[in-house]
């Protein structure tokens, strides 16, 4: 047996109206993915080299825990010809973070820090991209 709800969907119109629609289920999936995209494709222009997942991952663990900062694991890309040595010294030397060279572009990066440290780091003209995951901290 296939069970179908329909309800309203509240919209505003081009002037500020709000408008009610029938919808389903589906509709509304598609509706509500299709917005989250858009969403992630703005959070990607504001924040051109950070990864819009991390970004998401970051902030849902700072509103979630506000007293302590995420657990973070960077992969940060840098450009070609890039001092790999002399970029892991400076990001050791100014945050205290456990850093490891990744490849010969690349270093990984691990620690407690937030979506502002993150936009930080990542306004060093060298860097390409960062990437990465967060989760709880440790305790």
């Amino acid at each position: 047996m296939i069970i179908y709800f329909s309800f309203k969907l509240y919209f505003t119109n081009d002037i500020g109206m709000a408008q009610a629609s029938e919808t389903t289920d589906t509709d509304v999936s598609q509706i509500v993915e299709k917005q989250y995209n858009n969403f992630l494709q703005e959070i990607g222009k504001k924040l051109s080299k950070i990864d819009a997942n991390l970004a998401m991952q970051v902030m849902y663990y700072e509103r979630k825990f506000p007293e302590v900062e995420p657990s973070v694991h960077l992969k940060i890309h840098y450009q070609d010809r890039t001092d790999m040595e002399k970029k892991r010294s400076k990001l050791n030397s100014r945050y205290g973070y456990l850093i490891a060279l990744e490849s010969r572009n690349g270093l990984k990066v691990a620690g407690l820090m937030d979506l502002k440290r993150i936009d930080e780091i990542s306004s060093d003209p060298d860097i390409k991209a960062i990437t990465g995951s967060a989760s709880i901290a440790a305790y």
